[in-house]
């Protein structure tokens, strides 16, 4: 059997992939029964083939698949902190990562997100921050937007470690373990927003 699959009328809503699909196909034999399946931005297309026919005569099942993503906000207070990592923790126990890269996660977030609520904000006043962890082909990737002055952590400079301790300066160390514990660290400024991305292969 020979099969093409041709994707039309896409859209996106909600983060799904979404769209009709054709297929056309030819097989050396009338007794062929078969069951083929291809995986289409997100979207599974089963196409089942049916014994005794000269061409082949298609049934689709599309069936759409949510990725897998925790979105949610916290204002600018430390106490918020454990909350977060809670939420952190479950969602990877749930997709089957590892403790040891949910651990390396929350050591990293914590880090960033304490520079922020610290450092970040000069009017005293309430402030949302938003973060999203979702998984993409294997990788972690944890979004992290706030309104704070602007601040790029990816341009912060490395510490000496070999430096006898009592010559280091204090502080400085957290940036440099997000470094070490993350497979990507990337920043940009949009829309007056500041938004930190880091990514983990799991």
């Amino acid at each position: 059997m020979r099969a093409r699959i041709t994707k039309k009328n896409r859209s996106t809503r909600g983060g799904a992939d979404r769209g009709s699909f054709h297929l056309t196909c030819s097989t050396k034999t009338q007794n062929y029964w078969g069951e083929s399946s291809i995986a289409v931005s997100g979207a599974e297309v089963v196409a089942q083939t049916w014994k005794k026919r000269p061409q082949c005569r298609a049934i689709f099942q599309e069936r759409h698949f949510e990725p897998a993503v925790l979105q949610f906000s916290l204002i600018n207070d430390l106490r918020e902190l454990a909350a977060a990592a809670e939420r952190v923790d479950a969602f990877c126990a749930e997709h089957g990562v590892s403790p040891d890269i949910a651990f390396a996660i929350n050591v990293s977030v914590d880090e960033l997100l304490t520079n922020t609520i610290s450092y970040g904000y000069d009017d005293g006043e309430q402030h949302r921050i938003e973060m999203t962890v979702r998984v993409e082909d294997g990788v972690l990737v944890i979004e992290l937007e706030d309104d704070a002055r602007p601040y790029d952590p990816t341009r912060a400079p490395h510490p000496d470690t070999d430096a006898p301790i009592e010559h280091r300066p204090i502080g400085g160390l957290g940036v440099h373990f997000v470094r070490v514990l993350m497979d990507g660290f990337a920043y940009r400024r949009s829309d007056g927003r500041n938004i930190v991305t880091l990514t983990k292969r799991t």
